[in-house]
């Protein structure tokens, strides 16, 4: 199986200076690579070509022999750095939480602590207190992700 150290370590060479982060490097029993990657203001064709160049380079198909996918993760996939928590605000989240429940809103703000939400009130009761904005704690979260969501005029 291909060691993951060499992939961060190309990966590091060809994204260090910009804006790109990366998000997760799997490696299967079958030596198939995927990488995904992101950067705030999304990802380019270009920016997956360059990185599965230089990670190509990096390993020696006559060493082993290797499938490699590089890409961003989809729209709804789930929160794993940082980097995707910061590209989401002021976008819509949904946070499953550690009991199961589930929050819906606008994310507002990062903390590696604490996200910061607008929650979304529709089908909620007029008279229910609910707060403008809520900070629920990393250590009460089971899962993040983005919400796509589209506005028919």
């Amino acid at each position: 199986m291909i060691d993951k150290t060499r992939i961060h370590k190309a990966l590091g060479d060809v994204i260090s200076g910009t804006d790109i982060f990366l998000v997760d490097i799997t490696v299967s029993a079958a030596n198939r690579i995927k990488i995904l990657i992101d950067r705030p203001d999304g990802l380019g064709i270009n920016d997956c070509v360059n990185i599965s160049k230089a990670v190509e380079t990096a390993l020696d198909r006559d060493v082993q022999d290797f499938e490699l996918e590089v890409s961003s993760p989809g729209a709804e996939s789930v929160f794993k750095v940082p980097g995707q928590y910061l590209k989401q605000i002021g976008r819509d989240v949904e946070i499953r939480l550690l009991d199961q429940s589930v929050v819906k809103g606008t994310l507002l703000d990062y903390q590696p602590d604490s996200l910061t939400i607008r929650p979304d009130l529709k089908g909620k009761k007029k008279n229910q207190n609910m707060p403008d904005t809520l900070s629920v704690p990393i250590s009460s979260i089971s899962q993040v992700k983005g919400v796509i969501s589209f506005t028919f005029k």
